[in-house]
């Protein structure tokens, strides 16, 4: 039985600036959890209970986020690798933490519940390592048997490109869902997928409402004559003044203030972003002063505080 796993988070996000302000892709938010916690719950469920997570060296954002794992069920451990390491370096350079057979995962990419289905697929293939591909491309995830040079086929160069080796054995997952998160519209078109129950499995954090297209997170304030068109998710302790308007798909995340008669359609907005009063955001990220937008595939600071705004400005508003 597999019970260890590596995950390899050590992407540093430059193509998702200006915007991701300096957050690892494995951190940022989907569906109300870091990118990388979806990765965790996934192996847990394949029933993996030891776990090393390769990060940036010098930056500890992910170990201070997760933890030592304890409130995921299982035990975390980190080791910090530099830039362009390989994985078969991580490997080498985790002293003896890790031994096949063991999962590898990408952690900085958005898929559905790809684990279990993996571990039976692999079963039947005679092979070192065993990668799973959704729709024939590469999901950034293997089974390893024995340690070999196709484990470097996880590399994020390699994933990003989305070819794969004709003579490393794949098994495929099915249409569970794959986003590699590598562009400002792959990562705005996977917050609203992520709405529409695209990725299998995945879990967002709420609890649905009677009307089953609205999910509310803990001590999240809606308005009651808040106007509800679409689908919707509300992050914890987020704040919707009178009138909002959200139509189409919409993902609020958490401690996010919605001003009086704003208008979202089709919009994610990042935790701790201000929203100000009568605003209308549509095909758009909004992440504290920064937007982009995705008709546009634009993204600009908004100087104004009075429209967009960190938590600071927010509570001065």
């Amino acid at each position: 039985m597999t019970t260890q796993a590596l995950i390899l988070a050590d992407r540093d996000g430059a193509e998702l600036e200006p915007l991701a302000g300096g957050l690892l892709p494995a951190l940022l938010p989907v569906a109300g959890k870091p990118v990388i916690q979806h990765c965790i719950e996934d192996l847990w469920e394949a029933g993996v209970r030891e776990v090393l997570v390769a990060v940036p060296a010098g930056d500890r954002s992910i170990e201070r986020e997760l933890g030592s794992g304890q409130r995921f069920g299982l035990s975390l451990r980190y080791v910090a690798v530099l830039a362009g390491a390989r994985p078969d370096e991580v490997l080498a350079i985790s002293g003896g933490v890790l031994e096949a057979p063991l999962l590898l995962a990408r952690g900085d990419v958005l898929r559905g519940r790809a684990a279990r289905a993996l571990l039976d697929a692999a079963t039947g293939v005679e092979a070192d390592i065993v990668h799973g591909t959704i729709r024939s491309r590469p999901a950034g995830i293997a089974m390893l048997r024995r340690r070999c040079r196709s484990v470097n086929q996880l590399e994020w160069s390699q994933l990003r490109s989305g070819g794969r080796s004709e003579q490393t054995p794949c098994v495929e997952l099915g249409d569970i869902g794959f986003a590699a998160l590598d562009s400002l519209p792959s990562l705005f078109e996977a917050c609203l997928a992520a709405l529409e129950h695209r990725f299998a499995g995945l879990l967002a954090d709420g609890r649905a409402t009677d009307d089953s297209s609205l999910r509310v997170a803990a001590r999240a304030s809606i308005a009651r004559s808040v106007n509800i068109t679409g689908t919707a998710r509300v992050g914890r302790g987020a704040d919707l003044h009178d009138d909002v308007e959200l139509a189409g798909r919409v993902e609020i995340g958490d401690r996010c203030v919605i001003d009086a008669g704003a208008q979202l359609i089709d919009a994610v907005v990042f935790p701790g972003t201000y929203v100000g009063r009568g605003v209308r955001l549509q095909n758009a990220i909004a992440r504290g002063a920064w937007l982009y937008r995705q008709d546009l595939d634009t993204c600009q600071r908004v100087e104004d505080p009075l429209l967009l705004a960190g938590p600071t400005a927010a509570v001065a508003a």
